[in-house]
């Protein structure tokens, strides 16, 4: 017999969205997990959560129960950060970005240490701040091709910190990045011990771990 026509048919959302949603849990994260929220929103409704600032990132479907209640656990672990962001797609009723902050991050970080180092050895960077907080560092040798190398730093519980490069370096400036809680940053340029004109080290509340990096 003849063949038959083909039904083709256009996929339609039979969960609607919400109007708006409510985070109800904090909004901290621990760099290098998976970070989690949980919250409010019109029961059996559901939105789509993006791990970064929308459309970036990798997406999860959520469906928020007949209680009103949803969770979400980002897709992928996040950067070496000390700000996250997160955005809700609502469809027609739009986004909503969330801004999650690292877990008991420093507020502040002062380098002591002098900016120089050995060649052929790991540089040595250490300073002080608030016991019991955290803070990223990053070092990059400027002379040598490879990524920034993040750290994750534990301020001892009588103020003082102390970090190492990764490997040994080779002859070069070391330029040093620290990202505390929110907005802080600070670091410094290492150079090899007896070169002339070692340059101090500076501070900054201008840069920031995720405005440019989800």
């Amino acid at each position: 017999g003849s063949a038959q026509p083909v039904e083709q048919t256009v996929p339609v959302r039979v969960t609607p969205y919400p109007t708006e949603i409510e985070v109800t849990s904090d909004t901290k994260f621990t760099p290098g997990e998976h970070a989690e929220l949980s919250g409010t929103a019109t029961p059996n409704s559901g939105f789509v959560m993006y791990d970064s600032i929308f459309p970036t990132g990798a997406e999860t479907n959520i469906r928020v129960d007949d209680q009103g209640r949803w969770t979400w656990r980002s897709a992928k672990p996040a950067g070496m950060y000390s700000v996250y962001t997160a955005t809700a797609y609502l469809g027609v009723h739009g986004r909503t970005e969330i801004r999650l902050v690292a877990a008991d991050f420093a507020d502040a970080v002062e380098i002591t240490s002098a900016p120089t180092y050995t060649p052929g050895e790991r540089a040595v960077i250490s300073g002080t701040g608030t016991a019991g907080k955290h803070f990223l560092i990053a070092t990059r040798n400027t002379d040598v091709t490879n990524v920034d190398d993040w750290q994750t730093i534990t301020i001892d519980s009588e103020g003082r910190w102390s970090a190492q490069t990764p490997r040994p370096e080779e002859p070069g400036e070391i330029n040093v990045l620290i990202l505390g809680a929110g907005h802080f940053a600070t670091g410094t340029t290492l150079v090899p011990a007896g070169g002339a004109g070692a340059p101090s080290g500076v501070g900054s509340e201008a840069r920031q771990g995720q405005a440019s990096r989800g």
